[in-house]
């Protein structure tokens, strides 16, 4: 197995769980005939009171769970595409890291929100906080590059965003249903990600990138324990 077919496999684990996970809470939901809201908490959805009762699994499995059709579509189709972005100039590994860290960032100002009272407490579901945070790491990492942060010219302009960003922001706003703060979350921790992770070519060095690693198997082994313990607590209450 070469370098390239390593990479693409990141991108497409992480489309592959999305879709298996959207699969699985379908199924649930006709076989036993309980509806969707039980099929997703079952499967990880956000709670805040099950997360602060130490179910803090769900601050990740929720990025893997989506309500129905157009949901997944639109957030497989940004992920496709930024995702790709990321994983061609960053790495494969430096995506997991976005995704994982940005997921937990926008579970995290979403749990806040809702205790706080800015937004009406409830279930969430969805990668668009993560997605959100490929938005913001791929903002700041385009602004940074037009500045020579980076030895490598990323070919992509940071301003082409912001339409998207503005849109999405007000749409969260405007439509209800909508986790504002998880995208704002997820945005915020994407943007700081990128002051952190640097593109996986251009820099002529002889260390490797100590960071980013250490990042990416923080990232993979969370991924890991957040659906070990999942599986491991729904075999528990039978």
């Amino acid at each position: 197995m070469n370098r390239l077919e390593i990479k693409l496999n990141w991108l497409t684990a992480l489309l592959g769980i999305n879709i298996f996970m959207f699969i699985i809470s379908a199924v649930m939901g006709l076989v036993f005939g309980e509806g969707a809201l039980y099929s997703l908490l079952f499967l990880g959805a956000e709670s805040s009171q099950l997360i602060l009762s130490g179910q803090a699994w769900r601050m990740i499995t929720s990025a893997f769970l989506h309500a129905n059709f157009i949901h997944i579509a639109a957030n497989m189709y940004v992920l496709f595409q930024l995702g790709g972005y990321v994983e061609r100039f960053f790495g494969g590994k430096k995506l997991l890291t976005v995704y994982i860290l940005t997921a937990i960032g926008a579970s995290a100002l979403s749990v806040t929100a809702n205790l706080s009272g800015f937004q009406s407490a409830g279930i969430s579901v969805g990668a668009s906080g993560a997605v959100f945070g490929l938005v913001g790491f791929v903002f700041i990492s385009s602004w940074k590059s037009e500045r020579n942060s980076f030895h490598v010219e990323l070919p992509l302009d940071y301003r082409q965003l912001i339409p998207f960003i503005i849109l999405n922001l007000i749409f969260s706003i405007l439509i209800p249903g909508i986790n504002l703060a998880a995208h704002v979350g997820g945005f915020i921790g994407g943007s700081l990600l990128a002051f952190v992770l640097k593109p996986a070519y251009g820099f002529v060095s002889a260390t490797r990138d100590l960071t980013g690693d250490i990042l990416f198997y923080i990232s993979l082994a969370l991924l890991i324990f957040s659906f070990v313990g999942l599986i491991v607590f729904n075999i528990s209450i039978f």
